[in-house]
């Protein structure tokens, strides 16, 4: 057996040990980031089943994203050899799908249920709607799926939905959307991602025998990502865990960042109050970032008002300074980081261990700009981008019909796909018989004789269909992905109908489908069916019914980049991934933290969050973080002038290599000035003598072609400045195209400081101001 526990101590440190071999109740492990809690957890495995003697199948290990599951099973298949795959280590959702693929059918899920991605979801209510009488331009459909998302993700009903008071037509509209989607849902063998998780609630509270089954077969969960989990997910651990006796969560509170998405970091705070006699291990060494970045976003974190007490440290002492982009404009801002990326890069950098992050993806625009003319390359990070694209669903949606024909979302998808005759008025009779009918889409086209104001081509074509998918069945009957796959290109159509057009274009897209059905061949000599000794009788999925499953399943996290490209990210999705440098930009009030944490529907918590995610992002940095702003900003047509970013000035001015001080201030942060006389960014130290102490920042380029450290020179200026003959003066109003109207408080050369209502005080240069 290549794992030893003796040897367990020379392979942890003193806390990452008392994680792995802890028995005996409920555990939290507080894991910062990079202090190497996926090691913990697969080490925890391999130490109950060799130490303890429990038997894999009995141990499950849940996280989100498929990718942290696939390096956790090669982690443990490396300690255990093959029997690593009797554990159950996949994502909740998989989680979710597998039981209730064997169980489901105790609630009336069947067996061969298919998954609804946004797509289908959003085809399926507005079918719904389209049945009620429903308006979607006044009642916005995604608006309708977001709520019933959100109230799968707090274990709502419909009926629960209704109790609550509506205040306008979407609120006294979606509890009976909710449970008339339902319903489609269930006509078409179908659930959608929150039903992966309600309905095994639903399933556990309505066949106990089933929760008992589990319970008595799990003798240890493990839970990754713990922050991220939301009520429903705790729910379903309470109800497999009992007691919390084999129950080990990991997570870190200050990397709780989804809260947006129902997420509920009061799950990992209250851990201990729930489950009585819980001990907290804290992972805080760290193997990833230097002393210097660890401290920088330690000064930031620990701003937040509700948090457990860690910080963390590495033996590597030190590291380069943090480096700071001042910049005139987001375009200036991009040309900076360019220059600087492409610095590094002629400086032997692997382009792969460069991340450009941002706070949200209209930031990215002018960045992909600036590295196509510097010729850097790049690929922008958003997940499921080549899953999403419209030809890989269609082929999608003919091999998900093969295997479940009532798939109505499906069939409506390709019926005309290639065209074959089937206009919008054919499929809109068919789809009134399948309703009328109560049957799916396929059906009724076999029926097709029967539907009212159909003539014997539009029937004959409709019948052709079904044949098809017929077919495709048969095809699928031997449960080989790949040759389902290649059978569906075929017999669809699509390979013809793209080969005939013969444009770029068609190309293009018939070479996405040829890698759909690569992928699908893989998937056939890679995927190892579950091992359940358990349950040996039990029916396991066919191999393409888990490559469906698979593609269904696949979230933001999991893409993957192709080749030596610098990535460019949101912040969100840069969670649980590390480079070698990072650039952080748009540091700025109003961009990050974002504007909407800091408006009237903004409060302590959603700025809390921001600032976690501040913390996730230099996190994901090892050896250089550089934090870049700009003085103006234009956002969505909307020239902005923001103040620094409150969580630049929570960083000691000592992290970005500035030494020394006139005498101790209670500002101890980097504050961001202008100096428009010289035309060029200064730092601010914000020293609290009377002066206004500046700094002025050199980034200009020496002849090597990595770029210079900033030279720091200090000039201090009395404050205010004299009058210089501007329109203003200070105690007038003056209107600003985005702030408003304010009034004057100083004047420093053409800027002037106005105190805007609700605002601030803003420095604007006197262009950009009218007199009132």
């Amino acid at each position: 057996m290549a794992f030893d526990p003796s040897k367990l101590p020379s392979l942890l440190n003193p806390e990452q040990l008392r994680a792995a071999t802890h028995t005996g109740g409920p555990l939290l492990v507080l894991a910062g980031a990079g202090s190497g809690k996926t090691r913990v957890i697969t080490y925890r495995i391999a130490n109950l089943v060799i130490a303890h003697g429990i038997e894999p199948w009995r141990i499950l290990a849940v996280t989100f994203t498929n990718k942290a599951a696939g390096e956790m099973k090669e982690r443990l298949e490396k300690l255990l050899g093959p029997t690593a795959h009797e554990a159950w280590i996949s994502t909740f959702h998989a989680t979710g799908a597998r039981i209730l693929r064997r169980d489901g059918a105790a609630i009336g899920i069947p067996s061969g249920f298919v998954i609804y991605d946004d797509s289908d979801q959003l085809a399926e209510m507005k079918r719904v709607m389209k049945s009620m009488g429903v308006d979607p331009k006044l009642v916005d459909p995604r608006k309708v799926l977001h709520r019933i998302d959100d109230a799968k993700n707090h274990g709502r009903s419909p009926d629960d939905l209704a109790k609550r008071p509506g205040y306008d037509e979407l609120s006294r509209l979606t509890p009976e959307l909710y449970r008339r989607y339902q319903k489609s849902l269930a006509a078409a063998g179908a659930v959608d991602f929150g039903d992966l998780l309600s309905r095994l609630v639903e399933l556990f509270e309505k066949a106990p025998d089933v929760l008992q089954k589990y319970r008595n077969r799990f003798r240890h969960v493990l839970v990754d990502e713990f922050q991220d989990t939301n009520r429903v997910q705790y729910r379903l651990l309470q109800m497999l865990a009992g007691d919390g006796r084999g129950l080990c969560v990991v997570g870190d509170d200050d990397q709780a960042i989804y809260r947006w998405r129902g997420a509920d970091v009061t799950n990992l705070l209250s851990f201990p109050q729930d489950f009585a006699g819980a001990e907290v291990v804290k992972l805080e060494q760290n193997y990833r970032s230097t002393q210097t970045i660890l401290d920088a976003a330690h000064a930031v974190i620990a701003h937040n008002p509700t948090r457990m007490d860690k910080r963390l440290w590495t033996e590597e002492s030190g590291g380069a300074p943090l480096e700071l982009v001042v910049a005139r404009d987001e375009r200036d801002e991009a040309q900076q980081v360019a220059d600087r990326v492409r610095a590094a890069l002629r400086d032997g950098v692997d382009a792969a261990e460069v991340a450009v992050f941002y706070r949200t993806n209209a930031q990215s625009r002018v960045i992909e700009e600036a590295f196509r003319l510097g010729r850097i390359p790049y690929a922008v990070v958003r997940g499921r981008s080549f899953y999403d694209r419209a030809e890989v669903k269609d082929l999608a949606s003919y091999l998900r019909l093969a295997v479940n024909p009532l798939s109505s979302a499906d069939a409506l998808r390709v019926i005309n796909k290639p065209a074959r005759g089937i206009g919008d008025t054919t499929v809109g009779r068919i789809e009134a018989a399948a309703e009328e009918w109560g049957v799916g889409i396929v059906d009724a086209c076999r029926q097709s004789a029967q539907i009212p104001g159909l003539n014997a081509s539009a029937q004959g074509k409709a019948r052709s269909f079904a044949q098809l998918v017929g077919k495709l069945a048969l095809e699928a009957a031997n449960g080989s992905a790949g040759a389902a796959a290649e059978a569906a290109l075929k017999l669809s159509g699509l390979e013809d109908a793209y080969l005939a057009e013969g444009s770029d274009e068609a190309v293009d897209r018939l070479d996405n489908l040829r890698e759909l059905v690569g992928a699908a061949k893989e998937w056939d000599q890679t995927w190892t069916p579950p091992i359940d000794p358990d349950e040996p009788e039990a029916e396991g999925p066919t191999p393409l019914a888990a490559f469906l499953e698979q593609l269904a399943l696949l979230g933001d996290a999991d893409e993957k980049i192709a080749g030596p490209k610098v990535a460019l990210m949101t912040l969100h999705a840069s969670k649980g991934l590390e480079f070698e440098r990072v650039f952080l930009t748009g540091m700025e009030e109003t961009v990050f933290p974002h504007s909407r944490a800091l408006g009237d529907e903004g409060g302590i918590e959603e700025v809390a969050e921001e600032r976690r995610l501040c913390y996730v992002g230099f996190t994901r940095a090892k050896r250089r973080l550089v934090l870049s702003l700009a003085r103006s900003r234009v956002l969505f047509g909307n020239l902005r002038f923001n103040e620094a970013s409150r969580f630049l000035g929570e960083v000691p001015r000592e992290l970005f290599g500035i030494k020394g001080a006139a005498k101790p201030s209670r500002q101890t942060g980097v504050h961001v000035v202008y100096d428009d006389a010289r035309g060029e960014p200064e730092i601010d130290l914000g020293d609290d003598d009377g002066f206004e102490d500046r700094y002025q920042v050199d980034y200009s380029f020496d002849q090597r072609p990595a770029p210079r450290q900033p030279e720091i020179r200090r000039a201090v200026v009395r404050a205010p400045a004299p009058d210089t003959g501007a329109p203003f003066r200070i105690g007038m109003p003056a209107r600003h195209p985005s702030f408003g109207v304010g009034m004057v408080e100083g004047i420093d050369g053409d800027k002037v400081a106005v105190r805007f209502p609700g605002v601030g005080v803003k420095r604007v240069v006197a262009r950009f101001l009218q007199a009132v």
